[in-house]
């Protein structure tokens, strides 16, 4: 079987993930989701064997929340389980290169570059698997829920302001 090579948005940060009360916040279900939807229209074939999974995190010049970029892996693994291979156990290297893109070059933001190959094949070629439309699909949806998650919050904090002000009021 040859590479798999795919892109997708950046991953929340294992940091940052999860409520205190270890439930997924809502950016990262919603990362899930859509994710998962590209995936399952990208991907065809899955490893059956053991994996080398290489991802290079790009970042945008201008975002100064990088953190640990390790911290994005588990995510990433997780995601890939069931559509490039069937359990993360398979995964035996895990590698990964932090890079710094042109703040121009990044229209949907930051994103990971993918690549899955046999743990046991030599050198497979690449097969890249790359729908540009599926790919601006995904990340306007992402940012479409981003922007509407924004404004609920910012709804939320209105209606507890005037809340506040008819109490003390």
């Amino acid at each position: 079987m040859s590479n798999i090579e795919i892109t997708i948005p950046m991953p929340p940060s294992a940091n940052h993930s999860h409520t205190k009360s270890r439930f997924p916040k809502a950016e990262t279900v919603a990362w899930r989701k859509y994710v998962a939807e590209y995936l399952k229209e990208n991907i065809k074939t899955k490893f059956t064997g053991n994996v080398y999974i290489n991802l290079e995190l790009c970042f945008r010049e201008s975002n100064k929340k990088r953190g640990d970029y390790r911290n994005r892996y588990k995510e990433i693994d997780d995601i890939l389980q069931g559509y490039a291979y069937d359990n993360d156990f398979q995964i035996v290297l895990d590698e990964g290169t932090l890079s710094i893109i042109e703040n121009g070059s990044a229209d949907y933001g930051d994103y990971v570059n993918v690549i899955i190959k046999e743990a046991n094949s030599p050198e497979p070629q690449p097969n890249f698997i790359y729908n540009q439309a599926s790919f601006i699909r995904l990340f306007d949806k992402l940012n479409a829920y981003k922007a509407n998650l924004k404004e609920k919050r910012k709804l939320r904090k209105e209606k507890l302001k005037a809340k506040k002000e008819i109490q003390n009021g």
